[in-house]
């Protein structure tokens, strides 16, 4: 069995966190040390979207399913793996894309590998990215996707007119996984996914720690 941590570090903007531009970034400061208190203890400060996260439907839809509502089934199990690294930056996942690099079998929880991965080697927020077609999102959930996962900050266009991507999931009770990374996966193949977000209620969204347990290793 190999565990492969797909999360994102939190860090600070001065240490090159990349954050969406609107959202809260993350701040850690040291509130007591060993030196001083015998203990050292530490406070954070978190936007409810940064590094590896999920949204949920209460993030766009009023009344929507909030983060500690949802059935943790649907972030636990079987996912699958795309191999869309071929796409170049700044381009939208399609449904052709979707259909050349999905299995012949049902999929629930779908992770969509892209060239996106290499920006975390960058320092700060890096607005060409792979995303996610509205026609695609709504396609997928039709295939009865339940889950969907990306390698960067978002589904959707940077600059897009409205969430259209993110309603099309979300409006069918799916959800989002996004700030992956899926640098050191192999596309192409399933893998056991185990996402598990902070139980924070009444939420849009938060930070969860991600890994996927290849069984066959």
């Amino acid at each position: 069995m190999r565990v492969i941590d797909i999360s994102v570090p939190l860090k600070s903007l001065k240490d090159g966190m990349h954050v969406y531009p609107g959202d809260a970034p993350y701040f850690a400061s040291t509130e007591k040390t060993i030196h001083k208190d015998s203990m050292r203890l530490s406070r954070i400060e978190i936007g409810s979207h940064n590094g590896t996260h999920i949204t949920v439907p209460a993030r766009h839809i009023e009344g929507g399913a909030e983060t500690e509502t949802l059935p943790l089934e649907m972030l636990v199990g079987p996912a699958w793996v795309a191999d869309l690294t071929g796409l170049t930056m700044g381009t939208g996942i399609t449904v052709e894309h979707l259909e050349a690099a999905m299995p012949d079998t049902p999929v629930e929880r779908l992770l969509l590998k892209t060239r996106n991965s290499v920006l975390w080697t960058r320092d700060y927020f890096q607005p060409r990215f792979v995303f996610l077609t509205p026609e695609a999102a709504e396609w997928l959930v039709e295939k009865g996707v339940r889950s969907v996962g990306i390698d960067y900050l978002s589904i959707e266009r940077f600059g897009s007119e409205g969430p259209r991507a993110h309603l099309a999931i979300l409006g069918a009770n799916g959800v989002i996984m996004e700030g992956l990374d899926l640098t050191n996966v192999e596309a192409g193949r399933e893998y056991t996914l185990a996402f598990l977000p902070l139980k924070t209620p009444g939420l849009d969204g938060a930070a969860a720690r991600a890994v996927l347990i290849a069984d066959d290793d």
